[in-house]
């Protein structure tokens, strides 16, 4: 993932000084981060399934310090068929780098985490 694929999730508002951030794309990334997770893990994505794993933004945060650019990432996964609620969450740092760096590694991070929780895999697995 790059991060110049965020740059129509970020913009600058000169009236209140601080970026604007756009929760759908965020989320959008989040799900095609969790699809390619899941492929490479060999699970095949079916359009068709009956089964729904809700995704919601939560929370997101940029931090902007001289040589420290963080962003904190909430995600939340409901899971209807199972009564399964959870949220995920992280803090990432970019040191010097730009803010869309920190973004894709919260993004990234929080993905993993999802994608590795243990409920999640046995649902999508049918176990």
């Amino acid at each position: 993932m790059s991060w110049h694929r965020f740059l129509s999730t970020m913009s600058w508002h000169s009236t209140t000084n601080c970026y604007v951030l756009n929760p759908k794309e965020i989320n959008y990334h989040i799900v095609n981060y969790m699809n390619n997770a899941y492929e490479k893990r060999g699970v095949t994505i079916d359009n068709n399934s009956s089964k729904v794993i809700n995704v919601s933004v939560q929370k997101v945060e940029l931090h902007d310090g001289f040589w420290n650019r963080s962003a904190t990432l909430q995600v939340r996964v409901d899971i209807p068929d199972i009564k399964y609620m959870n949220d995920f969450s992280t803090l990432e740092q970019a040191g010097g780098t730009n803010m869309y760096r920190a973004l894709e590694y919260s993004i990234h991070e929080v993905t993993q985490k999802i994608v590795e929780d243990q409920t999640i895999k046995s649902y999508i697995l049918c176990q």
